[in-house]
């Protein structure tokens, strides 16, 4: 979108959203298939459907705020629903400030509002479910992402992340604080919330040419590209195929029944890859600015 804006002073909207539709819809329209199937078979279809249109429809994580009502297989995917909700207002809200020249202060300002906003709803509810579900308690980590956009481009900061040292050290620390942070205790909604999106924005600078680190980032491994590949199919897939697995019980060991939930996992997602996503994803470059060139 950036590099659309400095092109042509604009931003078509429409082909973002077209965009956005290619990557993330298919997929997810199989995925509800199956579920519907299942839930139809196993005779569970009116429980589930309410769900079923949370999740098509990009609300499921206001559904589960006000009636803590979603079926199993759905959990997960409240997540989902945050990130449409952001990118059905982004595109025009970064266009607006593209052309009043001040999408850095805002999105700063922004992201500090948030963090205020969300440490004194906690320290007055101290209720974590609805805090950790809230769209616009999730917009300071999103729009950090945003803000990744603009900095890469200063290279004397995005030099402070490049190298094989910097990027271990960021990842330790991401993994670390993604073991250790507990959602329901104060310290994530504090500060851990927005610390973890700091230190992914450090992995994005340490792995992203666009920052002029021609060495590699610690995470430029084939094996991880493939998985970054299919990461939206195993989102969707992984949480049913642990649920699935987990009917095995008791008749399989604990080991076992974590090795079929990780393989079904993949087998789900290279399956929904092969027949859905791959197709599809071939088609985003028809609405990209460059494909559009004279």
């Amino acid at each position: 979108a950036l590099d659309e804006f400095e092109a042509r002073g604009h931003i078509n909207v429409p082909h973002f959203y077209a965009r956005r539709a290619l990557r993330l819809i298919p997929a997810l329209l199989f995925f509800l298939l199956i579920q519907v199937a299942f839930a139809t078979f196993s005779g569970q279809l009116a429980q589930v459907m309410p769900s079923v249109w949370a999740t098509l429809f990009y609300y499921l994580n206001w559904k589960v705020y006000f009636s803590l009502d979603v079926a199993p297989q759905f959990g997960h995917l409240w997540s989902l629903s945050v990130e449409e909700q952001y990118y059905m207002v982004w595109p025009v809200c970064l266009l607006l400030l593209l052309r009043w020249r001040i999408t850095i202060p805002v999105l700063l300002l922004t992201v500090l509002a948030v963090a205020i906003h969300r440490n004194r709803l906690w320290n007055e509810t101290g209720n974590w479910l609805l805090l950790y579900l809230r769209t616009d308690m999730r917009l300071d980590t999103l729009l950090l992402g945003a803000l990744c956009a603009f900095l890469w481009q200063l290279k004397p900061l995005a030099k402070w992340f490049i190298g094989g040292f910097a990027g271990s050290v960021l990842l330790f620390l991401l993994i670390a604080m993604s073991l250790l942070m507990d959602e329901t205790q104060g310290a994530y909604y504090t500060w851990g919330a927005s610390t973890v999106a700091l230190l992914g924005c450090g992995l994005v600078f340490n792995c992203n040419p666009a920052t002029g680190n021609t060495r590699g980032g610690v995470l430029n491994q084939a094996w991880l590209e493939y998985l970054g590949r299919r990461s939206y199919g195993l989102y969707l897939w992984h949480f049913p195929a642990c649920l699935w697995s987990d009917n095995l019980r008791p008749g399989l060991a604990t080991g076992l029944v974590i090795a079929i939930a990780i393989a079904l996992s993949f087998v789900l997602t290279e399956f929904s890859w092969r027949l859905v996503d791959r197709a599809f994803n071939r088609r985003r470059h028809r609405f990209s600015y460059r494909s559009n060139q004279a």
